[in-house]
């Protein structure tokens, strides 16, 4: 929320989420967009404290289908040998595993250590953002172990901590 109130509130809002839009086009395809909203219906109540007025926090939601084109190859039981193996057709599936698989790599001490796949795409994500010309926000950490907290989960924790600030500063 402070990022877009700091680059001009919702106008800004809208072109970064135009863009991110624009990145799970091409990261899906147009196609497999389901529905994508942009909403402001949750009010950073931390920030509107501190700004003494309401900022809200704007989010898009993508719903997309991770479709993926597979090979299907003529089986051993096909009755001319020579075309065992070969493709026979390409068909269109939804495959989560197949559409983002983690990736291995070898740090360097050898250790072979396993990338999740929602890491790469939040690689993907930034770079994207960043080469359109979002270049002053932040990618998470990489390798979090941090949980996700339900919504209400979280509020109590902000508000929590935004009670002890204001409990400090009486």
């Amino acid at each position: 929320s402070a990022y877009f109130e700091d680059h001009g509130g919702y106008e800004y809002a809208v072109r970064f989420y135009e863009e991110a839009f624009r990145f799970a086009e091409k990261e899906y395809g147009p196609e497999n967009i389901v529905s994508a909203v942009l909403h402001a219906d949750e009010q950073n109540s931390w920030l509107s404290d501190a700004l003494g007025k309401p900022v809200y926090h704007y989010h898009l939601h993508v719903m997309a289908l991770p479709v993926v084109e597979k090979e299907i190859r003529w089986s051993k039981r096909c009755k001319d040998p020579e075309l065992v193996g070969k493709v026979k057709a390409v068909i269109r599936q939804v495959s989560h595993s197949k559409k983002w698989a983690s990736k291995k790599v070898v740090d360097e001490a050898g250790r072979t250590q396993i990338i999740k796949s929602y890491s790469l795409l939040q690689d993907r994500f930034f770079e994207h953002m960043r080469d359109a010309g979002f270049e002053d926000f932040q990618r998470g950490e990489r390798g979090s172990t941090r949980e996700h907290l339900e919504v209400l989960d979280y509020k109590i924790q902000q508000d929590k901590a935004h009670l002890a600030e204001i409990q400090e500063r009486i």
